[in-house]
């Protein structure tokens, strides 16, 4: 009878141990994922690189998935993040056959041909793409002057509140 009662008391203890575990989001558990969300979430993954341009000059790219694209960044608030997430989905779109992924503890670097490096943190299992650190300054200086300029716009008619 003890050895019953011994194994209960394991088994119970087992069992409220996993129910403490959490499982990451798989569409963000390594920086390949990440990626392969992010383009999915454009409806890009598995689209050659000549398709992708295509729709790109045909401006029929549109995000499908809100969640799953906003789920791959750090941050994303404001026009100025949205300006630099679309170089990044820009960058990862036209370079996918090609990308070369190296990861050193929680910090990963996506060599996006010669365009960008896009680079990724891992946080509470999930590799997430920081923006600041994955748009070279120089392009990000200018995207940010062009989101500024569309907010002021944005706030002369109506469209925003004023500062």
């Amino acid at each position: 009878m003890r050895l019953s009662a011994f194994a209960l008391s394991l088994s119970l203890l087992v069992l409220a141990a996993c129910g403490d575990t959490t499982t990451a989001d798989i569409r963000y558990s390594t920086p390949e994922h990440t990626v392969a969300t992010l383009l999915d979430a454009y409806g890009l993954h598995g689209l050659s690189a000549d398709e992708i341009r295509t729709r790109r000059r045909e401006h029929r790219l549109r995000l499908t998935d809100g969640p799953a694209y906003r789920g791959c960044f750090e941050r994303l608030e404001g026009l100025s993040d949205e300006a630099l997430a679309g170089f990044v989905v820009g960058a990862l779109a036209e370079n996918h056959d090609d990308l070369r992924t190296q990861i050193a503890r929680d910090l990963a670097r996506v060599s996006a041909g010669t365009r960008a490096t896009i680079v990724m943190h891992l946080r509470d299992g999930a590799w997430r793409i920081d923006l600041d650190a994955s748009v070279p300054s120089t392009i990000r200086a200018q995207l940010r002057d062009v989101a500024r300029r569309a907010e002021e716009q944005q706030r002369r008619q109506g469209a925003l509140p004023a500062h």
